[in-house]
């Protein structure tokens, strides 16, 4: 207690005046006094101040200490503060929120009998008191469910003092390391919420031997250069170890001071609004952010689609898409982890278009004779859309037809065609479909009279064109891919003729023979492409 007397004393002496966020306590027995006279750490922090105009202050208490034994373990710290154990009456026992209450930052350690870890039993126990993981590991995630019931508060867990490296053993130093590293790197993210009010400084790594082999020492012990003695088993560590580390620790305390995380987000909306009634509307979503002096308020939007959606910018505005609800998150940027979140009701949104499929009752797609008629139909998805009229295109590509508002479609030349369906509404959703018109029997002279071969269909590359019946004029052949563009023309009078497409990549070919008479178009597939 004397400790804490003449740093009080000598704070009111310099008419200093600590504003309760900036006031750090660390809870202490001899390791910890040690470190903090040692190490200079009053004195750090005071050049900092000094050099950074800034009043940061840490107090030093022993605790706990009588009624308490003399023990600080993470049974002691359950005990006492989970368990209830605590006294308000008297600082050597003290509740946690307590002692929290007059300073913005908790610190607390173990001393380093704490590292003297025995094996599992495989029935942990958070009420033992017997130094294991598997107690440990329940006892620590109580803590941190109460350090989460004072977000207002920050706190500071210490890593394990390593022991002498004559007063343990192998298994020993293991467990102490396999704790140490799930204190770092699990504690605060196995269960996936965000403890951004806890710390941790890393005291172990800092004092204990990490190398597998060292020349002097023994690994995850304290470290060789760091005993006071190295033929007893004193694991206190030296003056030289206090001195290193000591300006470290003062550098961490202040780094946690002088962060002020965000603790609270509350979401709401532009003129307290909860609802988008307009179609395609927005809606300016905005933060109020808690502590009011957190060092980051930025944050960063995104929004849940519920039975609604919309979708929502770097800055928070938000454009409704379709009727329903919709949840709106704010997340902290800061690393804490903090996030605020409105639900918004969105009504009276257009649904659109998204796809388009055409209908007939064709054969192979393909079309047969001059002036027929085709009703064809356009089924439109999702089947409530708002409005799900279509127009109708054709595109003549070697053949010719024509189509009405209504999807009547009137051939009038044979060849390759190209019908499109296009919504009306704001989604402008197109699809397309391919026919092959040709001629009836009856209207079929020459060539058309059915006296030419093409094969193979399917072609791996190579087809032949046998035309048994010849015109004198011979034939004008075209070879056409799916987009109606001209691979290949030319006149030939041979009866059989050979083509190479190979280097062609298209799913589809369409072959015309046009003896100045009448024009006939067949579909040869690619199996190359289609494979």
């Amino acid at each position: 207690m004397k400790a804490i007397i003449i740093i009080l004393l000598l704070c009111f002496s310099y008419g200093v005046v600590f504003p309760q966020k900036n006031k750090a306590i660390f809870l202490v027995h001899s390791t910890g006094t040690n470190l903090y006279s040692q190490g200079k750490v009053a004195d750090w922090v005071k050049t900092y101040n000094s050099t950074n105009g800034t009043n940061f202050q840490i107090t030093i208490r022993t605790y706990p200490n009588t009624p308490w034994p003399w023990e600080n373990y993470p049974y002691d710290y359950w005990k006492l503060w989970v368990d209830n154990s605590c006294n308000n009456n008297d600082l050597d026992v003290e509740c946690l929120a307590s002692i929290a209450s007059n300073y913005g930052l908790v610190i607390f350690k173990h001393c380093y009998p704490g590292a003297d870890i025995a094996s599992d039993t495989g029935k942990p126990d958070v009420k033992s008191n017997r130094k294991s993981l598997e107690n440990y590991k329940l006892q620590y995630r109580a803590l941190r469910t109460l350090m989460d019931g004072m977000p207002d508060k920050k706190f500071m867990v210490w890593t394990l003092v390593p022991l002498h490296r004559l007063a343990t053993s192998t298994d020993v130093a293991a467990r102490a390391n396999e704790f140490v590293k799930w204190v770092k790197t699990q504690w605060l993210t196995e269960d996936g919420k965000p403890h951004s009010n806890i710390f941790i400084f890393d005291f172990y790594s800092l004092a204990a031997e990490m190398n597998e082999k060292p020349t002097n020492g023994k690994q995850y012990c304290l470290k060789y250069d760091y005993e006071y003695s190295h033929s007893s088993n004193d694991s206190h560590p030296n003056t030289l170890a206090n001195a290193t580390i000591g300006p470290l620790f003062a550098q961490a305390v202040v780094q946690v001071l002088s962060t002020n995380l965000i603790s609270k987000i509350s979401v709401s909306a532009q003129s307290g609004a909860t609802s988008i009634t307009t179609d395609n509307g927005t809606l300016q979503m905005q933060t109020e952010i808690l502590p009011a002096d957190a060092t980051s308020k930025s944050v960063s939007w995104e929004v849940i689609n519920q039975t609604g959606k919309a979708s929502i910018s770097a800055s928070g505005l938000l454009t409704a898409e379709k009727d329903g609800t919709v949840k709106a998150i704010a997340t902290a940027n800061d690393g804490s982890g903090i996030k605020g979140e409105l639900t918004i009701t969105i009504s009276n949104q257009l649904i659109p278009i998204e796809s388009i499929q055409i209908i007939d009752n064709l054969k192979n797609d393909t079309i047969i004779g001059i002036g027929t008629k085709i009703n064809l139909k356009a089924i439109v998805s999702p089947s409530n859309a708002t409005n799900q009229d279509v127009g109708w295109i054709v595109e003549n590509i070697t053949g010719k037809a024509s189509i009405d508002s209504n999807g009547l479609l009137t051939t009038s030349s044979p060849g390759l065609i190209k019908v499109i369906a296009k919504a009306l509404d704001q989604s402008q959703c197109i699809t397309s479909k391919e026919y092959l018109i040709e001629l009836s029997v009856t209207n079929r002279r020459h060539i058309i009279s059915g006296d030419y071969k093409i094969f193979p269909n399917p072609t791996e590359g190579k087809i032949k064109i046998q035309i048994d019946q010849m015109p004198n004029s011979g034939v004008i052949v075209e070879i056409r891919d799916t987009k109606g563009q001209i691979l290949l023309k030319k006149r030939v009078f041979e009866s059989v003729t050979e083509w190479s497409l190979i280097q062609y990549p298209t799913s589809v070919f369409f072959i015309t023979i046009n003896d100045n008479n009448y024009i006939f178009t067949k579909k040869i597939v690619n199996a190359k492409i289609q494979k």
